[in-house]
Parts: C-alpha cells; structure tokens; sequence
C-alpha cells in the first residue's frame, strides 16, 4: 500500500500544476517565444508567474486522462481537479502486483489488496490523519500551489518544442528538496535530504492553453518519475464503489 500512497502524493502534486483555482487572478511577466506566431503560447520569466497561468489556463478543463511511469511503478487513470472536489481513479501496478484506487474528496478507496474478502474487494480508508495524507491532500491545487512556491521553485530555462506532435513550451525548473518536504509533511522532523539530493528537477511542459501534457522529476535515491496528460476538458465519471463491495479500513490496518 506504501507505493500505492506514494504514487498517488506524487501524481496528485504533479496535478497541481495544471489543476484549476477558484480565483481568477491573472498570469503575468510573459513573454513570446520569439517567432512570428508562438507555437505554445507566451513563456514565462518566473515560477509565480508560469503556475499562475497553469492554474489558471485549465479552470475550464478541470478533467484530464493521465498516465504515470516511475522506477517500479505504472499507473493510468482520469479524474477531475477541483479543489476540495477533486475525484481521481487510477490503476496502478507495482511490485508484480495491480491495484485499482479511487479517491473521492478525503476517501481512498483501494481494490486488489493483500487478503481482501472476496465479497468486498475495495478498501475504504479516511486520508485524514492517515501517514501520507498531507501529501494525498495537495490535490487541492491552492494548496499545493502555496507549497510549491514556498519550496523556492525557479526557472532554469525554457524553449518552444514538439512532444508527441504537439507544439508546447518547455520549462525546467529546480525545487527545494528540504523545502518541499516541510510543506509537504514528507519525512520526519529534522529530516534532511541525502547528501547531492538538496535539489529536485521538474521537467514541465505545457500546451497552447497552458495545460500540462508532460512531468517529469527525477527524485534522486527515491527514482524518478514521468507523467503524460491528455484530453483535457473531456466528460469524467468517477464514483465510489457499490456499498456492499466495501470494507472499511483504518489506516495501517488490513483488510479482512
């Protein structure tokens, strides 16, 4: 369940930088890319400038299909990115072992755990108080956002490009390994990261509407990670599973 709760902190921070705010506040120090019709869109000089507009240039979308690959890790799934209404479903497989997960607001629900009666395969579990939580709850983009910046993240350079056939901006940034885990909740107290690993790199590239189709991180010791995003804007429905297939679960615990 650790890598399960590890990949969905992750994914649910990359989310944050294309996820949608209820403000409306407007991106700026932007400039063109420096043809005569930008491919992607204006680039941005600063870190508070380009998540701005990465909020904000999804807060139509709201919905996404994602994919995740990481050291030992796979997953693929849709969800809705609106703040304390955020709704995901993934399938994730790992460790030689697919687990089916939804999350809905603050509830996880997991399918395919070790020891699960048959009859209620899912396991239902509260992400308030659970280990991991604070990271599970940066799906609320405001939050995650305020994090993120707070960790000192910053432009390292940016250029137009094609990924996939798609004309996009890409931006690499540097974050705050120590920073990060502090607002995140990541470690515990007094916790420091391994030497050479001080600095985290997000590769991040975004289309003409300033949406995310790429992520990548390289988590140094704790591997790397890319996620590819794509039909932003399209019908998502995502649903907790019938009652009387759910056990519930209390954090740490198994189910029966």
């Amino acid at each position: 369940m650790r890598k399960a709760l590890i990949a969905a902190s992750v994914l649910s921070l990359a989310l944050t930088l294309g996820a949608c705010g209820d403000d409306g506040g407007k991106s700026g120090d932007a400039t063109n890319g420096g043809t005569s019709a930008p491919a992607s869109g204006p680039q941005f000089n600063d870190a508070q400038s380009l998540l701005d507009a990465a909020k904000e240039g999804t807060q139509d979308a709201k919905t996404a299909k994602f994919s995740m690959e990481g050291t030992g890790v796979k997953a693929s799934g849709e969800g809705v990115f609106d703040g304390a209404n955020t709704k995901m479903a993934m399938t994730m497989a790992a460790s030689g072992q697919e687990i089916e997960m939804r999350m809905i607001g603050t509830d996880l629900y997991m399918k395919g755990m070790p020891g699960a009666d048959p009859k209620k395969p899912w396991a239902k579990m509260s992400m308030e108080g659970m280990p991991g939580a604070d990271q599970l709850e940066n799906s609320d983009p405001t939050k995650t956002l305020e994090h993120l910046l707070a960790a000192g993240a910053e432009i390292d350079k940016k250029e137009e490009t094609e990924l996939n056939g798609e004309k996009v901006t890409h931006y690499s940034l540097t974050v705050d390994v120590q920073k990060m885990m502090e607002q995140m909740g990541g470690g515990e107290a007094g916790a420091t990261p391994p030497p050479g690993q001080e600095k985290m790199p997000v590769e991040l590239y975004l289309n003409s509407d300033n949406q995310p189709v790429q992520i990548e991180m390289d988590m140094g010791g704790q591997g790397s990670m890319k996620m590819n995003f794509t039909d932003w804007g399209t019908d998502v429905k995502v649903e907790a599973p019938p009652e009387d297939e759910v056990a519930e679960m209390k954090p740490g615990a198994t189910p029966n």
